[in-house]
């Protein structure tokens, strides 16, 4: 008799904060995001100057939007899975629904993990 389980482990603490080099990892996760929001600032600061139709003359523009829109689309999953691990762990909880909203959970790391 041979027994096997499949086992899919996740962790739902993304940044862990137990030394320095995690400290700096936070940091410039932190200051990422934050050039991208200076970015949409300056961005529509010269869609104001110039008008749309000259902000779009250029063919980086659109990459630009593009690049943006994937940063603030990962930034969004950032947080809603952090707060959907806070829901999704309720301390008055069956197995099987415990169960089904960690691999739900999982899934959604997942898809943050690939954009």
């Amino acid at each position: 008799v041979h027994t096997s389980s499949d086992v899919e482990v996740i962790s739902p603490i993304r940044y862990p904060v137990l030394g320095l080099i995690d400290v700096i990892r936070v940091g410039m996760l932190g200051f990422v995001y934050m050039m991208v929001v200076y970015y949409v600032f300056e961005d529509l600061d010269h869609c104001r100057r110039f008008g749309l139709n000259k902000y779009r003359s250029f063919g980086w523009a659109y990459v630009d939007v593009i690049n943006i829109s994937l940063f603030v689309l990962s930034g969004l999953f950032k947080i809603t899975n952090l707060i959907l691990f806070e829901l999704a762990m309720p301390v008055d909880i069956s197995d099987g629904s415990m169960i089904k909203r960690v691999q739900q959970l999982g899934n959604s790391l997942y898809v943050e993990d690939q954009i």
